[in-house]
């Protein structure tokens, strides 16, 4: 129940971006765009999938996985006319943003967690990746 509230957030914030903000603020199809977010979806899916591990024994991937995370949203924010795709990935790593951030938030702080957390998290985040890879696919090719 609650992860289909916190799609649906999700989904309503970024159609609230594209309503209010306008076509005008749509950059261009970026291929590299698209290949890091289908990348980052495969990689952040199969670290969840450790969840119900210890999170000690997947430190040490998790910190790249942030780091790449930050990379791709640092990526999008320097692109013009991008603050919609940038949005995304900064709530992507927020660690109260009910996504990534927020899944190894909790994973820090409980070492372990429970299966349906687990798996309940993994849909939320690919669908949200999903959204993310969806804008990118449907902007204008050059």
């Amino acid at each position: 129940m609650q992860s289909n509230i916190l799609i649906h957030k999700f989904r309503f914030f970024f159609i609230s971006l594209l309503v209010f903000t306008g076509c005008s603020s749509i950059s261009i199809y970026d291929y590299h765009s698209y290949e890091t977010a289908t990348s980052l979806k495969a990689e952040v899916s199969s670290l969840i999938n450790n969840g119900t591990g210890e999170f000690s024994k997947y430190e040490t991937i998790v910190n790249e996985l942030t780091l790449k995370i930050e990379k791709a949203y640092e990526y999008e924010k320097g692109k013009p006319k991008n603050s919609i795709t940038a949005r995304m990935w900064e709530k992507m790593k927020d660690p109260n943003g009910g996504l990534y951030g927020e899944f190894i938030k909790l994973w820090k702080e409980n070492s372990t967690l429970s299966n349906d957390y687990v798996i309940e998290k993994r849909k939320i985040l690919e669908e949200a990746f999903d959204d993310i890879i969806e804008l990118e696919s449907k902007k204008i090719k050059e």
